[in-house]
């Protein structure tokens, strides 16, 4: 009897695992997650400008940049996972950086408002 291998691999998340085993069939199943990161969480559905936040993951500096010319209609707010805002920048020039430094490891949200409506959300990841 000619014994065949065959492996299947699907990524959606890696949460759990089990193994099962009979004579001569081992199956292991459970959901894998390789490099999968969200990076808008809400886009920016207003046209008349274009909004780039990078590099995301970061280690130092954070950078934001909106193509508007009513610059100083904007908010940029820091949030951690528990909802705490740790940081808040009103946008004084078309680009500006927030110092993900002075943060620990972590996930963070960064909101975007203009006139106090969020206009995006980011999932920033601080390495």
């Amino acid at each position: 009897m000619k014994k065949a291998n065959s492996s299947l691999c699907w990524t959606i998340g890696e949460i759990a695992t089990e193994t099962f085993s009979d004579t001569g069939n081992i199956l292991t199943q459970g959901f894998q997650q390789s490099k999968l990161t969200v990076i808008s969480i809400k886009e920016n559905k207003i046209p008349e400008f274009d909004i780039k936040v990078y590099p995301n993951p970061t280690k130092y500096l954070l950078s934001i940049e909106i193509d508007s010319e009513e610059i100083n209609d904007f908010q940029i707010m820091l949030f951690d996972l528990s909802g705490k805002k740790i940081s808040q920048t009103k946008m004084n020039q078309k680009k500006n950086n927030i110092n993900m430094n002075i943060y620990p490891t972590s996930t963070y949200i960064l909101k975007i408002t203009k006139k106090e409506k969020e206009i995006s959300s980011y999932k920033i990841i601080k390495q």
